[in-house]
């Protein structure tokens, strides 16, 4: 289609022959989308009409067969593609296929992406993303944000929605961000709705039932019910995030008809009618809650509180203190879906001893198997060694443990260094770590603070950043340690292998000193915190 005006709507109307048993809303269904003019805002049409020019597939027959190849070659130049008739038969391994509008940005979990920039951007600003028809919708991999008057409205007997990002979105209506009428069902994985405002549902609002895996809420905020999410009918919940939501009304994150909750973490939300979790009847197994003013979930509802669910039954929750690696820096830096994400929990959480429910999935929000031992919230336990980083000597290029690592008085001298650096005091930390996609990669940086007896940070300390080079296997995980060369001879480069660690009570020595890094602690009873800010 040729968009004529900068910005401009466009009306598509797509009509077929009848088909017995499918909803005639399949065979006559109108779409209206609003577009800023660029040169990457393209649509792509099979219309079975000739193309007007630049046209790729020369029948049909050509265009059908080849499509995947027509279409990455009309998107790459801008071109039509050419399809004039025909009859486009499913073959029989998709004799059931899904019928209606698939719009599709990209596939990956967000958790996969190196940056959220990867996501294609919809600003949809003062016209929000509008369905008309009955048959099912599905959106993948898209950011859809600015909305003034909400970001997506559909009555769809079925929405799917994979992958997909709703940020700073409003609306005097109902659900700031999504409209979702028609009491249809919601099906969402992997979605992020933040920073939006809505009368019922500050971000979400559903007519009907919702069934959502991987859920991050923050920062949404409703004048009704629900600060992020109202749904109507029933709501199913596994691995969810709600952080800093807050509603006027009842359900500081949500508010459900029925709700049934399966590792969730829900922590700073606020409403004006008690509890972050509300509805007429609801049960949460396996979940952390912390700090939501108001309370956590209404006195009906079906929950079992204990620091270690094991012993409960299996559907443990914890409402004390759980101990987040970092709530100060709870979304990290790619929204929640990373591993720097301050809700994580630390390796002496009282959260990490869960249960393994029905309803509890094989993975966590970020992809990562839970294994075994199921941690309550949205995150496993990512402690594959015990919960600890191992010390060590360097010894002919292995890793051999030792449980103690020699703390000096002070290292002034650059000689001194070098000689008790070679001189087996110079000490290599290692950590495993369970397989991913994100974590096979070639190094990674953790940030170490130094911790007094009581597990506070030093004031007076700074905290260092060490990176961790991934070398090779053990057990099955991938082995990360600080230093991974197999000798410290002439072809060694500090920069590209890593360094032997040494420890001082003088804070002058903290730093890079030649080939080792001196970290400063006060005493033999410290301890450290451990922080992945870069993988």
């Amino acid at each position: 289609m040729n968009l004529e005006k900068t910005s401009q709507t466009v009306s598509v109307k797509i009509t077929r022959p009848f088909v017995s048993d499918f909803p005639s809303e399949a065979f006559s269904s109108t779409y209206n989308f609003s577009f800023s003019k660029t040169s990457n805002n393209r649509i792509y049409w099979n219309p079975h009409s000739p193309c007007i020019s630049n046209c790729y597939g020369n029948s049909a027959e050509t265009a059908l067969r080849s499509f995947p190849q027509a279409l990455a070659e009309a998107q790459r130049e801008g071109l039509e593609i050419k399809m004039t008739g025909g009859i486009w038969e499913a073959s029989d391994e998709h004799s059931i296929f899904p019928v209606g509008l698939e719009l599709v940005g990209t596939e990956k979990p967000f958790w996969e992406l190196q940056s959220f920039s990867e996501i294609p951007v919809l600003d949809v600003k003062n016209y929000p993303i509008w369905i008309a028809g009955k048959s099912p919708r599905r959106f993948t991999g898209l950011h859809i944000t600015g909305g003034k008057t909400g970001a997506l409205s559909a009555s769809t007997e079925k929405l799917e929605l994979l992958n997909m990002a709703f940020t700073n979105n409003e609306s005097n209506g109902n659900g700031g961000a999504l409209h979702y009428g028609g009491k249809g069902l919601l099906i969402g994985k992997t979605l992020l709705f933040e920073n939006s405002k809505g009368n019922k549902g500050g971000a979400v609002f559903i007519d009907g039932d919702a069934n959502i895996e991987n859920l991050v809420c923050s920062g949404n905020s409703a004048q009704g019910e629900g600060g992020c999410l109202s749904v109507q009918g029933s709501l199913k919940i596994a691995n969810a995030v709600f952080h800093g939501n807050k509603s006027a009304n009842e359900g500081g994150a949500f508010h459900a008809k029925t709700a049934s909750v399966f590792n969730a973490t829900a922590t700073g939300n606020a409403s004006g009618g008690g509890n972050a979790f509300s509805g007429t009847s609801g049960k949460v197994s396996n979940s952390v809650f912390w700090d939501n003013s108001g309370g956590d979930i209404p006195s009906s509802w079906v929950a079992e509180y204990s620091s270690f669910a094991s012993k409960r039954n299996g559907t443990g929750n914890i409402a004390g203190d759980p101990k987040f690696m970092d709530e100060k820096n709870a979304p990290g830096t790619a929204h929640f879906f990373g591993y720097d994400a301050g809700l994580i929990l630390a390796d002496k959480s009282p959260a990490l001893k869960g249960s393994k429910v029905d309803g509890v999935l094989e993975q966590d929000l970020l992809g990562t198997d839970r294994g075994n031992e199921v941690a309550m919230g949205a995150y496993g336990d990512y402690g594959d060694d015990g919960n600890t980083f191992q010390y060590g000597k360097w010894s002919y290029g292995q890793f051999k443990a030792t449980p103690a690592q020699y703390l000096f008085k002070n290292l002034p001298y650059q000689e001194a260094i070098d000689y008790v650096g070679y001189g087996g005091y110079g000490r290599v930390i290692k950590r495993l770590v369970r397989k991913h996609s994100k974590t096979k990669i070639s190094q990674a940086t953790v940030r170490i603070t130094v911790l007094d007896s009581n597990f506070k940070a030093y004031p007076d300390i700074k905290s260092v950043d060490v990176v961790f080079y991934r070398n090779g296997e053990e057990n099955g995980k991938y082995v990360f340690q600080t230093l991974n060369h197999a000798s410290l001879g002439p072809d060694y480069d500090p920069e590209k292998h890593g360094r032997l660690i040494l420890f001082s009570k003088d804070p002058e020595d903290q730093g890079i000193r030649g080939n080792f890094l001196i970290i400063h602690i006060k005493n033999d009873t410290d301890a450290f915190r451990y922080e992945v800010v870069e993988w």
